[in-house]
């Protein structure tokens, strides 16, 4: 039988070592709701910046914009778009360093393989395909990241 003072001692060490572990958990859970709040904005973003250059290009060629929209509210829409996917964009590298520390070893390589492609987006292509590439590469790494979210934080298997 042991002593009042060594159970008591045991139990306070195992409550430590699951507050520790429910700390880590919730600091980790917390890096991968920021990645994918930033991801998913920033792929909505482009998809809409998109969506509104097509409109643009069709009104250069003669065509029509959209019943209560002016070329001023177009022009105001994609510079809201442009700094979404700016203010994103930066979001997104300040995480990058952050979560470094709690995310599983496949994450970290995904973030680097998403800056890498990014950056590899070639600046002479028209802007509308550069939107439209890079918003291909969000929305990838916005999958796989949170499929891997899935797997580190609950265990859940690959498809």
């Amino acid at each position: 039988m042991r002593p009042q003072g060594a159970t008591e001692a045991i139990k306070a060490e195992i409550g430590g070592e699951l507050w520790v572990k429910q700390k880590r958990w919730d600091f980790k859970q917390q890096c991968y709701s920021a990645l994918a709040e930033n991801f998913g904005e920033q792929a909505a973003a482009l998809h809409e910046m998109r969506a509104l250059l097509e409109l643009q290009g069709s009104l250069a060629r003669g065509g029509a914009l959209p019943s209560g929209m002016d070329v001023g509210l177009l022009e105001k829409k994609l510079s809201d778009r442009k700094a979404s996917v700016e203010t994103t964009t930066e979001q997104i590298r300040r995480l990058g360093s952050k979560v470094r520390i709690a995310v599983a070893p496949e994450v970290r390589t995904l973030l680097s393989q998403f800056g890498d492609r990014w950056n590899s987006v070639d600046a002479e292509l028209p802007f509308m395909d550069q939107v439209a590439i890079r918003g291909n590469i969000t929305h990838s790494a916005w999958v796989d990241i949170m499929e891997a979210a899935r797997r580190d934080l609950f265990g859940e298997q690959e498809l």
